[in-house]
This record gives C-alpha cells, sequence and structure tokens, in this order.
C-alpha cells in the first residue's frame, strides 16, 4: 500500500484558505494572552476560577475511579507530565514521519518533523523570554508541554485528513484531541501553569502545524491507494 499523489482540486485551495484564517485566528489567541500577561507572576481570575474546578473533588472523583488519583497530582505524576509525555510525543512525531516516508509522501514527513519542533522551539525559546510570565521560578507562559501536547494532535488529525478525509477526521477527533486535554489538567493541577499557561500553549500549538501544513502544501487530501503492483493476483 502506498499513498497516490492526488491531483490539485479547487477543495485544496478552500482548505488552504478556511485553515489560514485558522491560524491567523488561533495566533491572535496567543499574542492577546500575551499582552494580557506579560511580566506577571501571579494568576489571573479565569486562571484562579478554572483551577478551582480542574483542582475539584468532582475531579478528583473522576481520577480516583479510574484508578489514576495517586498518579496525579502525587505519585509519578510529575515525572510523566515533565519527562514522560513530552519524550512520547517526540516518538510519536518520529513514527508518524517514518510512517509518511513508507508512504512516500514526503511532504507529510516534513510536516511530522518540522511542525511539532518548531511550534515547541518557538514557545521555549522565543515567546517565553518576551512574555516573561513566571510562575514560581520557572517562566510560564505559553506552556511548552501544552504547545507540544496540542501540536502532536493536531499533527495526527492533518494526517487523518490527508489520508483519510473529514469522515476519517472527524472520527478520531477525540481520540487525538484527549492527549492535550490530559495535559492541560495535569499541568494545572500539578501547579505547573497557570490555566492562560495552557490556553496559549494549545493554540501555539495547534496553529503552528496547521501553518507548516499549509506552507508545505500538505492541507490537500491525498488518499492511499493500492498500487497496481500491490495488487492481489489470482482469483
Amino acid at each position: 500500500m502506498e499513498a497516490s499523489a492526488a491531483p490539485p482540486t479547487p477543495e485544496g485551495g478552500a482548505h488552504t484558505i478556511e485553515w489560514g484564517l485558522l491560524c491567523a485566528g488561533l495566533y491572535a489567541v496567543v499574542g492577546s494572552l500575551a499582552l494580557w500577561v506579560r511580566g506577571g507572576s501571579s494568576p489571573l481570575r479565569i486562571d484562579r476560577v478554572v483551577s478551582r474546578v480542574v483542582g475539584s473533588s468532582h475531579i478528583s472523583r473522576v481520577l480516583a475511579d479510574a484508578h489514576l488519583g495517586t498518579v496525579w497530582p502525587q505519585g509519578l505524576g510529575r515525572a510523566v507530565v515533565a519527562l514522560g509525555l513530552p519524550v512520547a510525543g517526540i516518538g510519536i512525531a518520529g513514527g508518524l514521519a517514518g510512517m509518511a516516508v513508507l508512504l512516500r509522501d514526503l511532504r507529510a514527513a516534513v510536516v511530522c518533523l518540522v511542525g511539532p519542533a518548531v511550534a515547541v522551539l518557538t514557545t521555549d525559546a522565543l515567546l517565553k523570554p518576551l512574555v516573561d510570565r513566571h510562575n514560581g521560578a520557572a517562566l510560564a507562559y505559553p506552556s511548552g508541554h501544552a504547545t507540544g501536547a496540542a501540536a502532536v494532535a493536531t499533527l495526527l488529525l492533518v494526517l487523518f485528513h490527508r489520508w483519510g478525509g473529514w469522515r476519517a477526521t472527524a472520527w478520531f477527533a477525540p481520540v487525538a484531541m484527549a492527549l492535550p486535554v490530559a495535559m492541560g489538567v495535569a499541568l494545572v493541577r500539578l501547579h505547573f501553569h497557570y490555566p492562560t499557561d495552557v490556553l496559549g500553549g494549545t493554540a501555539m500549538g495547534i496553529a503552528t502545524v496547521l501553518a507548516v501544513a499549509v506552507l508545505l502544501g500538505a492541507q490537500r487530501p491525498r488518499p492511499l491507494r493500492m498500487s497496481h503492483h500491490a495488487a492481489p493476483r489470482g482469483r
């Protein structure tokens, strides 16, 4: 099985406009929040409200029912969030790049390697020092962990759209978005970040992967088809 190139269609151009507008809106969210929290070290009112909800006894019961009560926020939670999930994200992006190479979809492979990396590097090396928001001694906005989780989830959806169309993307979207949601809840419950840090990082991760996909033309569908030499022989 290999990917066969689909001819350019008007639909691809429409996706470019729609995805470009979505990227612009998400980057506007990142910029607006940056101006709001720049140079600060205290949670905003909305941060306090969301933190109370995320840290509520109801959420604790849900985690306990899922046998995660001893993991988040105690136990292995800090190590899992700080190291385990980022390493898993790198592994997923690398694995998807390898899959794209096997399918001879080099544009998708480049998106896998470049999109999440650009998102996280821009967040950690540029935006955090520029915004200069602190949570304790650490720079906080935007959250690099939230950026990476959202970038990997968006990468999965971009590939599902490219190879399987909108229907496959819609079916898989809840599974993919569970990663940034779980990461966001963990970051807030562990007091690593304020909720606005998580929101800004999530928007940054989604927007950057979509922007890289549009720049490389990977937003266009490229359905997977059986090649002629791989067709079954006989009856």
